[in-house]
């Protein structure tokens, strides 16, 4: 059992000194936002949108639809006349349970062995949603239908009467089905974007550094504070000194890496911290070939030195697929 205890020990050690091995410290450096284009390019020029107006749009589901599109790409007009597409949708709710009453007892004893019982008033109902919403070119042409389904689930409970769990129940239930409303509308968006319309995603890249009391990094560190500052002049090309200085620093310190070692200064972690960066430069200016081979490199060393890393490696992916590059 000691045997077993301290080898449990031994490992927990060992994994703790892999994942913590250095003092990674990530600041974001600039946050891009990112245009996906549709696997269908035959409607890509039509940026001029209409969507319907719906009596009684309690949900606002037209302006969750349309907060949803890429503004920088495209305008809402006011008419079909106007527009180059239109959407129209519509919502049917089917009543599954309506406000089912039931009650339920427990009883609690003291100390002194006095028994109390409380009773609990509930209401239960359930709601099938379903969102239909048609993709309609000026001419009246359907393109697509997209169709997507829901169910709302709520209670409302009180110890006091039925009068009490049924004013919960009421407040339960708008706000369960106000969200399932908002999740079936970004459901449909997302498919619908997909297919015909230029999306939007947003990425945020890192300049991170590394503290140590072993090790040195004030090279890391600096050229860090050198990208950080390189972003904020929204550059177009490599040219700048301040960029040109942290690619050095960063091709210098992996000079000194040898894969497998765990005493050098440069382990795998830090360079991945460094593939890291040179990824952050290359998909800044759109190399997103290089920024994809860099990436890789650098989750291939350590894919655990922060999140950006795997988000840049899964929009690198879309785009690749949406042949942004190839």
């Amino acid at each position: 059992m000691k045997v077993l205890v301290l080898a449990a020990l031994t490992a927990s050690v060992v994994l703790f000194n892999k994942i913590c091995a250095q003092n990674l410290k990530p600041e974001k450096a600039v946050s891009l936002s990112i245009d996906v284009p549709p696997v269908n390019l035959d409607y890509i020029g039509n940026t001029r949108i209409f969507v319907d107006p719906v009596p009684n749009d309690s949900y606002n589901i037209r302006g969750m639809f349309i907060k949803k599109f890429n503004d920088r790409i495209y305008s809402f007009v006011t008419s079909i006349e106007a527009s180059d597409m239109y959407v129209t949708f519509s919502m049917n709710r089917i009543t599954k349970k309506n406000a089912a009453p039931s009650t339920s007892s427990s009883t609690n004893t003291d100390k002194k062995g006095n028994k109390t019982t409380t009773t609990t008033y509930r209401y239960d109902g359930e709601e099938q949603i379903d969102l239909v919403f048609n993709l309609i070119l000026a001419n009246g042409l359907t393109v697509k239908s997209y169709r997507e389904s829901g169910y709302s689930q709520f209670s409302g409970t009180s110890a006091k009467n039925y009068e009490s769990a049924k004013i919960e129940y009421n407040n339960n239930k708008s706000k369960k089905i106000a969200g399932t409303v908002e999740d079936l509308v970004g459901k449909i968006y997302a498919k619908m974007c997909a297919d015909y319309f230029i999306g939007n995603r947003n990425i945020d890249l890192y300049a991170i550094g590394a503290k140590s009391k072993k090790q040195d990094y004030s090279d890391l560190n600096e050229a860090g504070n050198l990208l950080t500052k390189w972003f904020t002049t929204n550059p177009t090309d490599k040219s700048a000194p301040e960029v040109m200085r942290a690619l050095q620093l960063y091709d210098e310190a992996l000079l000194e890496y040898e894969p497998g070692s765990k005493k050098n200064r440069v382990d795998n972690e830090i360079a991945a911290v460094c593939y890291y960066q040179k990824a952050c430069v290359e998909f800044y200016l759109k190399d997103y070939r290089k920024a994809e081979e860099l990436i890789l490199k650098s989750e291939s060393l350590d894919k655990r030195i922060h999140f950006s890393q795997e988000n840049m490696k899964d929009l690198l992916k879309l785009l690749r697929d949406r042949k942004v590059f190839n």
